[in-house]
């Protein structure tokens, strides 16, 4: 996409959200973008239209704000993003939701495999993984390669061989930055509301959406081992 186009787009956004100060120019100028926006979500729109897919996912927005979003206590603090709004679902039904975005994941790994017998990525989702509770997220202790294959390499490779997207060409692309910033430094938010820009060729409807409603829940999860996932409720959020 064009700089100067990009541009023009960035400055329509901080118009949008009445930020006032320097231009915005990049992702991390507007990572506040969706704070700055009333809690019912006027701004969503215009902020939308006119780009490839901008129907899908001004309406994934909607629901983000009616999930979630509130006005701070603070007139300053403008909007926040709080799951607590949602009714809180049994351990059962969190534990199904997390074995949904397993199954998923491996959905999409078979798909984007060239080798499917000999993808690392298809063997880590191969069988569902053994779940445990722990009493708070700091006692998850992650896999770190496991967790960079799943949440990183999978989804390049998806894109790659599977959907041919080229989602970067998209300007909605660009509220990545910011929906991760509003969602409190995680990815389920965005994976989930921009998944129509990066689906591209594939016929998957909704990958992320488990993962989207674990976030609601405040369920963070993550592997621990091969074959072992460890979750948690996130108690500072209630």
């Amino acid at each position: 996409m064009a700089k100067r186009k990009l541009k023009q787009i960035f400055s329509d956004w901080q118009k949008i959200a009445g930020a006032k100060g320097d231009p915005w120019e990049t992702e991390e100028d507007m990572m506040f973008l969706f704070d700055l926006l009333p809690p019912s979500g006027q701004g969503l729109e215009p902020i939308c239209a006119g780009h490839p897919h901008g129907d899908q996912v001004l309406e994934r927005l909607r629901r983000f704000y009616k999930d979630a979003a509130k006005a701070g206590e603070d007139p300053e603090e403008g909007t926040l993003f709080s799951r607590t709004k949602v009714r809180r679902k049994s351990d059962a039904k969190i534990q199904a939701l997390i074995l949904q975005q397993v199954a998923n994941w491996r959905e999409m790994a078979l798909l984007a495999a060239t080798d499917p017998k000999r993808d690392p990525i298809v063997k880590i989702l191969g069988n569902p993984p053994t779940l445990s509770r722990a009493e708070s997220p700091y006692d998850i202790e992650e896999d770190f390669d496991l967790q960079v294959a799943i949440g990183t390499d999978l989804p390049s490779a998806f894109e790659e061989n599977v959907a041919q997207a080229h989602p970067t060409k998209n300007p909605l692309w660009y509220l990545t930055e910011a929906l991760y910033t509003s969602a409190g430094n995680y990815y389920a938010v965005p994976n989930y509301i921009l998944w129509p820009i990066h689906q591209g060729k594939s016929t998957l409807a909704d990958p992320y959406l488990p993962g989207y409603e674990l976030w609601l829940q405040n369920v963070l999860f993550a592997y621990t081992a091969k074959g072992k996932i460890s979750y948690a409720i996130d108690e500072e959020e209630e």
